[in-house]
């Protein structure tokens, strides 16, 4: 099988960011089996309603959507949620055959946390008549991005891009990521102890590279 595949980046990191790390494997995955593929940021669109108009069209003629992001305050980035407001009112009832499968990270240690997010995809894809193809939900994002202050972060995100690739491989064949795939991908990256203290270790030396060490604990609505 193969068509068009346009792959969307929420994180308004936008080409550093670990959802655009993620995203283009997956993409890569799939251009090697036949597809074509392009991206987009979606923070540029945000507030351009030109570059948004650009993104709908792309969108619309694309076979399948791609959407890697990651989990802000529990939920969507606000331009991922108006990507999604915009491209609901240009896709009326009856349109071309459509899929879309996604990427969800969150720098909290579960998985879980990004079910919410998911759950909002699905609803989306339902209402608007576009195949939802699965998801990989990913836990413990500062890991996953491959800062140098986890310990493990490179053996361990072997097993986040596996699965990616398993969906890939999946997808181009016409089918939804296999549920095993969506299991290994929100397996913990190392235990949980360990994130946390990296994670920790984090900020406290970018304080300290910043100047405010000593103000980290400082409780101003005490």
């Amino acid at each position: 099988m193969s068509g068009r595949a346009l792959l969307l980046i929420g994180s308004p990191r936008r080409e550093e960011s670990t959802s655009a790390r993620l995203g283009d494997r997956l993409l890569s995955g799939l251009t090697a089996r036949g597809f074509a593929g392009e991206t987009r940021q979606l923070l540029p669109a945000w507030d351009s309603s030109e570059r948004m108009a650009e993104v709908l069209t792309v969108a619309a003629a694309a076979d399948l959507l791609l959407l890697s992001v990651p989990l802000y305050a529990d939920h969507l980035p606000a331009p991922v949620i108006r990507f999604l407001e915009r491209y609901a009112e240009q896709r009326p009832p009856g349109s071309r055959p459509q899929r879309m499968a996604a990427l969800v990270h969150c720098g909290f240690p579960e998985a879980t946390r990004n079910l919410p997010a998911l759950d909002t995809l699905r609803l989306f894809c339902a209402r608007r008549g576009i195949g939802f193809s699965g998801a990989l939900a990913m836990g413990m994002g500062g890991a996953l991005g491959g800062r140098r202050h986890f310990p493990g972060g490179g053996r361990a995100r072997k097993q986040p891009l596996l699965a990616i690739d398993r969906a890939a491989e999946a997808l181009a064949a016409g089918e939804a990521i296999p549920a095993e795939c969506e299991r290994q991908a929100g397996r913990p990256l190392m235990a949980r102890w360990l994130y946390l203290l990296g994670g920790n270790w984090g900020w406290k030396r970018r304080a300290l590279r910043l100047g405010i060490r000593a103000r980290l604990y400082d409780r101003p609505y005490a």
